[in-house]
């Protein structure tokens, strides 16, 4: 996500291959709420697809698991 190598819509679409038309940014809808841009503050933050929402839970139990005292310490998405 750092270096905008990842397959969310914003930057795939982005890119010119074989002839297609870039795609513009305001086109790249989530697919799995198609009401917001696909991006990583949206896809890792905003979104509340009930799909996503188990997807984070499932990534956070790991986290979780791994390194017991971050649970709790990011006040908001912008802080964590």
């Amino acid at each position: 996500m750092v270096l905008s190598s990842h397959s969310l819509a914003v930057e795939c679409h982005c890119w010119k291959e074989r002839g297609k038309p870039i795609v513009p940014r305001e086109w790249c809808l989530f697919r799995f709420c198609g009401t917001d841009i696909e991006d990583p503050p949206h896809t890792m933050f905003l979104c509340d697809h009930p799909k996503l929402v188990k997807i984070h839970e499932i990534f956070l139990a790991k986290i979780y698991a791994e390194v017991p005292g971050i649970r709790g310490r990011a006040t908001s998405p912008w802080t964590f």
